[in-house]
């Protein structure tokens, strides 16, 4: 996918606030509260090494990678030890998904 495309097909915290806002029938200031406290405990379960198991959209999870040697430059250089945050979409999420893309005729 082209990059212009993604940049495209995204939408931004504040983007993000104001669609909810708009389906709640809510002020957007409201909905970016109740954002702000969601993020702040995802965050909290993210440090206690907690996943985050939410039905029907998916999973997040820490996952920690040992640091190893750098595969082009310096030999003796070396990527310390680093942790990623994942998502792992639910069956439910990725069947609508692909739901979605038979009505839509996309074949992948």
């Amino acid at each position: 996918m082209a990059k212009n495309a993604t940049v495209k097909n995204k939408v931004n915290k504040d983007e993000f606030i104001e669609l909810v806002a708009a389906k709640m029938n809510k002020p957007a200031n409201e909905v970016a509260e109740y954002f702000a406290a969601f993020q702040a405990v995802v965050e909290e379960l993210a440090a206690a090494g907690k996943v985050l198991s939410l039905t029907g959209i998916g999973k997040f999870y820490v996952q920690r990678h040992k640091g190893h040697p750098v595969q082009f430059g310096v030999p003796q250089d070396k990527v310390a030890n680093y942790v990623v945050y994942k998502f792992s979409a639910s069956n439910v999420l990725n069947e609508k998904l692909r739901e979605i893309d038979k009505t839509r005729g996309i074949n992948v």
